[in-house]
């Protein structure tokens, strides 16, 4: 698996990974971030990807909370990888996971669920704070991506399942004050509308289930939101 990143990187983009393991982790075993020293690399997707590109035992070493660091602190702060171009959210994903390793083995993690909402309780679309910035904005869409995602919801318990959906909820009205004049939707519920146009969202199925009408009507099936 881990095999196929470095092939993309050479036979794709011409290029090496920029880091060793010795540049990943210290003398004590712990993660570096050493794209984080070296920001003048951090330009262009190629270069992007070789900065981040990290070997095996790094990869099945690093805890669930520093991949999650590597993916929205390292690939999405650049802004070269935005979930709007691409035509749906899961496209987006697939997208994500065929390029970087850390985005690869998050999913993978049985934790996934708990890291991503924890992270997702923090952040916000009031971007009225003059040091926030636009990929901010990147950072809250992946998280809602994979928060309403097939995936994601069958890791979660049914209290888990009304927690994330409040907090969704909560930041969907953030995004109709802060950022509805760039015609932004939410990556949570755009997720939920793509997933059954291919056929089923067990989000869909649990908010009809269990009454959610807040939650419905801020889904529209037949005509789904994502790029409108």
């Amino acid at each position: 698996m881990y095999q196929k990143f470095e092939n993309l990187l050479e036979n794709t983009y011409g290029l090496e990974p920029y880091f060793s393991e010795e540049n990943w982790i210290d003398s004590e075993g712990n993660l570096l971030y050493p794209y984080e020293d070296n920001s003048e690399l951090m330009t262009g997707i190629g270069n992007i990807l070789a900065s981040l590109y990290m070997p095996q035992e790094v990869v099945e070493n690093a805890s669930s909370e520093e991949h999650l660091k590597i993916v929205l602190d390292g690939l999405l702060e650049t802004n070269a990888v935005t979930p709007y171009i691409y035509n749906n959210p899961s496209d987006y994903v697939s997208y994500c996971c065929g390029i970087n390793q850390a985005v690869n083995e998050l999913l993978q993690r049985s934790d996934l669920v708990d890291i991503i909402y924890n992270d997702y309780c923090n952040r916000s679309y009031d971007m009225s704070d003059e040091s926030a910035k636009s990929y901010e904005v990147n950072k809250l869409q992946f998280e809602e991506i994979i928060l309403g995602s097939n995936h994601a919801f069958t890791l979660m318990n049914d209290d888990m399942r009304e927690d994330i959906l409040k907090e969704v909820i909560r930041k969907n009205a953030e995004i109709a004050v802060h950022a509805n004049a760039i015609g932004l939707t939410s990556g949570f519920f755009a997720m939920i509308e793509d997933e059954y146009s291919h056929g089923n969202s067990d989000w869909y199925t649990y908010i009809c289930e269990n009454n959610c009408s807040e939650a419905k009507n801020l889904i529209n099936v037949e005509i789904p939101s994502w790029r409108n």
